[in-house]
């Protein structure tokens, strides 16, 4: 009875089990059925810690029928969190987004949950969010229809060191390894050697410092390997916006066939070009403080002539194209009282010279030169009472022998934070010898032949021949008029001069103060006043700054103090020039501060400068309770900044000629060197130690470098020493056993590793693009200090032509408006300087040929021998002068 009962038992179990089964198949096979969403999907994965947000790109015809290749994203710090979606702001998730539509790949995005912890070591095998990332990817596996075989790691900054880290953990998963700006231990070089590698690194990157990437490609070709690497000249820390291209994708669709024959360690990218909008770079703007005052741009006469020599050249043919409304006349003939209507008026106007002047307050003068315009007239009619006659087209030309200027007054002002341009006074006036009205190509008439009885065919010519000449006369008397009409393009033609005026961004020259190695912050500019004098004219921006952390943002942002650039203080240069306060600094690393993030682990710091403040036999001596817990204790040393920095003039005032005359210093009132210990290895507790509270003041200077001819680099420096002072206190709460601390050894080791961090590199260094306007250049030609602002001035580029043959390079050159000067002669291993800001032409006569080329403004053309051999030919020079 009782086997009777169990046999039943087990029979109910096992059928049980198969309904079970039947009702997960049927539901799974469901599942398959529904439509699958595409994009960016939202999923959460579930462990024993709870649930965990990451999300999904699935390409837009994605079916299961096929195998799809996968990528692994590994974010960097600023995207550390717990809301799943901050980690596709930046990075892949961006480039996707402007891709989405055709990229190949499925792409899996998990996020680092640990917002405390090291960022180096953030995504490593060992930690929580690493050993996630990888289950994460699992399940998406089993989820989706995945080539197993096509696994690919990637990661930028703290997610380049997860790459390098998660792929030497499991080399044998992964089709292809992408580490940008990241680094590692050269000892995993043997477990990667047979992975496809392809780094990429900022050559100017003073957060990972290219030698980070270096060591590890190095050591990887030391063993054998052949990873490929990209060093991407005058980029910083964003390599991602250059890496993550079409270039590296189909790289990655079969990187195993594409595994190179051994790349130099120092590739330089071709051309960048813009494949993401400036909304999806960053993840959305949300600003939590805005600094008047911060930025001004002067734009002296000089340089607003060289932008005037480029409107003729830029502005679109469409904008002095088009119609003008239709008018009409009376005029009176043997006693009649005709009306006469032109209608149909187009007119197609050339540009060829401009004037951009400043002339005083509130004044902008702007006159532009028109030179063979030409109004049609399509149609006009005459008409008396029973007689009319059509004549058309007519067509009046303007300027056929020289410009006629239309004059323009205009007052600058700024409006929904753009800048604006006020027309106050235009003047259009036609010189009697430089214009000329050509007869109707053809007249109509109704019954103006009866008039005097002129019924013949010869009299009807005369009649005709009589309508043309009168509208002719009659155009030829309305010449006021046609002034007036010309005069009612002008609005058109300034909306587009205030669209050149929009500068480029010129936050970069504010994010090359930036004095931390923590969190840049994100800017936005806007105009907020404008004014002109005699010299030129000056703006003042104010400046926003991005939240650092978006979902935390304030609803209202925070207006801080004015930087100190007023209008008043704008240097009256005629040249263009850049200033920045960098006083701004202080409410944005206040905005660091106040958000809590204005912090970094010492051993994340770049260069591992303040290693020795780490180790428990250094910070033993100097902090004897830490040895009660002995060698195995677990030590976390976090640099904090407590409270905002200020920058003041350090310049030299009893000695203005003397080298500390463009100096200023950072004054940082208060950092906080804290240590938190954990003694249990098994608790993910740690206990609040000792703070050391640092003052420093160190000094830094702005110096332009002229790598080439074509390339300006803006740099900062740190000057000298830095002032520091040391105060110590264990943490509230503890107490210790032995509460001596040795402050002074504390500061040593501060001083020392910050003598290292500061000397290893620049504060900053970035290239300074050209101010370009289309057909005329401005370059960076000078920077400095002038108390309260930060300088670069913007200067004509000129030509360069450099002789490297073994024969004399006999040349003319022609300038815009100018005859053919020459014959000039350079001798060889010389050059010749010519300072224009626009173009010229060269012509070269040989025995058999004559040469002529455009010399673009700002270039470098070197004259020598061919590689192939041959005579000495002209050859445009790259960014490093060759």
């Amino acid at each position: 009875m009782t086997r009777s009962i169990h046999a039943v038992t087990s029979l109910s179990g096992m059928m049980s089990s198969v309904v079970i089964s039947l009702i997960v198949a049927a539901t799974s096979s469901l599942a398959a059925a529904e439509p699958l969403d595409k994009g960016f999907v939202d999923k959460v994965y579930r462990d024993a810690a709870g649930q965990h947000k990451y999300v999904v790109f699935v390409p837009r015809d994605y079916t299961p029928e096929r195998k799809w290749p996968i990528i692994l994203y590994l974010h960097g710090a600023s995207a550390r969190g717990t809301d799943g979606r901050l980690q596709t702001a930046v990075g892949l998730g961006s480039y996707v987004k402007s891709h989405a539509k055709s990229f190949p790949f499925l792409v899996v995005f998990p996020q680092c949950e640990n917002v405390t912890g090291r960022i180096l070591t953030g995504w490593s095998p060992e930690s929580i969010d690493g050993r996630r990332a990888l289950a994460i990817l699992d399940e998406v596996e089993q989820q989706f229809s995945v080539d197993k075989n096509h696994e690919i790691l990637t990661g930028w900054s703290k997610g380049g060191y997860g790459a390098w880290s998660l792929a030497a953990a499991t080399p044998r998963r992964w089709a292809a390894v992408v580490p940008l700006a990241g680094g590692g231990d050269p000892k995993w070089a043997d477990k990667l050697k047979d992975v496809p590698v392809w780094a990429f690194q900022g050559a100017n990157d003073l957060a990972v410092r290219p030698s980070q990437s270096r060591r590890m490609i190095e050591a990887i070709k030391a063993v054998g390997g052949k990873p490929r690497y990209t060093e991407a000249p005058d980029v910083a820390h964003e390599i991602w916006k250059v890496a993550y291209r079409d270039e590296l994708f189909s790289w990655m669709l079969n990187p195993s066939a594409a595994a190179t024959t051994g790349n130099p360690s120092r590739v330089q990218p071709g051309p960048r070009r813009p494949v993401i909008s400036a909304a999806e770079t960053d993840g959305p703007f949300v600003p939590a403080v805005i600094v008047p005052q911060a930025v001004y741009v002067r734009m002296g006469n000089e340089m607003l002539k060289t932008l005037a020599d480029s409107i003729p050249k830029i502005i679109p043919r469409d904008v002095l194209r088009g119609r003008l409304d239709d008018y009409s006349d009376e005029t009176t003939a043997q006693g009649r009282t005709y009306r006469v209507e032109f209608t149909h008026i187009t007119y197609d106007g050339q540009l060829s010279a401009a004037r951009i002047e400043a002339l005083g307050k509130d004044r902008l003068n702007v006159r532009l030169g028109l030179e063979n315009a030409i109004i049609t007239i399509g149609k006009t009619f005459v008409s008396s009472e029973h007689r009319s006659a059509t004549a058309g087209p007519i067509r009046i030309v303007l300027g056929h022998r020289r410009p006629v200027w239309l004059d323009i007054d205009l007052t600058p002002f700024v409006e929904h934070h753009k800048l604006r341009l006020k027309i106050t006074d235009a003047k259009f006036n036609i010189p009697d010898d430089n214009w000329y009205v050509t007869s109707p190509a053809s007249v109509s008439t109704h019954r103006l032949g009866l008039m005097g009885g002129l019924r013949s065919t010869r009299g009807l010519r005369v009649v005709r021949n009589k309508v043309s000449s009168g509208l002719v006369s009659g155009i030829y008397g309305s010449k006021s008029k046609i002034e007036s009409q010309v005069l009612t393009v002008v609005p058109a033609l300034i909306k587009h001069l205030e669209e050149k005026l929009e500068l480029t961004d010129v936050t970069e020259l504010v994010g090359g103060v930036w004095p931390l190695p923590v969190y840049k912050p994100r800017l936005q500019l806007w105009p907020e006043a404008v004014a002109t004098d005699q010299r030129g004219m000056s703006i003042v921006f104010a400046m926003a700054a991005a939240a650092a952390d978006p979902r935390h943002a304030p609803a209202t942002p925070r207006l801080a103090e004015p930087a100190g650039i007023a209008l008043g203080q704008v240097p009256q240069v005629l040249s263009l020039q850049v200033g920045v306060a960098p006083n701004v600094l202080k409410p944005l690393t206040d905005l660091l501060v106040q958000a809590g993030v204005g912090r970094i682990h010492l051993l994340d710091i770049p260069g591992g400068a303040f290693e020795p403040m780490t180790t428990f036999r250094t910070l033993a001596e100097a902090i004897p309770d830490l040895k009660r817990y002995g060698t195995d204790v677990e030590i976390r040393a976090e640099l904090v900044l407590a409270s905002p920095l200020n920058v003041v003039d350090a310049s030299n005032s009893t000695n203005p000629s003397g080298g500390d005359a463009a100096m200023f210093q950072f004054q940082f009132p208060k950092m906080i060197v804290s240590y938190a210990i954990k003694a249990d290895p098994s608790s993910s507790k740690w206990t609040p130690y000792v703070d050391f509270e640092i003052q420093l003041i160190q000094k830094a200077r702005a110096k332009l470098l002229k790598p080439s001819h074509l390339k300006r680099t803006l740099r900062m420096d740190w000057i000298g020493d830095a002032d520091i002072k040391v105060s110590g206190r264990f943490a509230p709460g503890y107490k210790p056993i032995d509460p001596e601390l040795d402050v002074q050894r504390i500061g040593r080791l501060f001083e020392q590793g910050w003598r290292d961090w500061t000397q290893s590199g620049p504060l900053s260094q970035f290239t300074v693009p050209d101010v370009d306007f289309g057909f005329t250049k401005l370059r960076l030609s000078d920077v400095g200090w002038a108390a309260p602002h930060i300088y670069a001035t913007f200067s004509a580029p000129g030509i360069k032509l450099t002789n490297l043959s073994d024969q004399d390079l006999i040349y003319e050159t022609q300038g815009p408006g100018s005859v053919w000067g020459g014959p000039h002669t350079l001798k060889p291993g010389k050059s010749h300087k010519y300072d224009v800001a626009q173009p010229i032409l060269y012509r070269r006569r040989t025995s058999t040929a004559a040469e002529l080329y455009t010399l673009p403004v700002g270039s470098h053309s070197i004259f020598h021998r061919p590689t192939a051999g041959g005579p000495p030919q002209l050859f445009q020079a790259d960014s490093h002068g060759r």
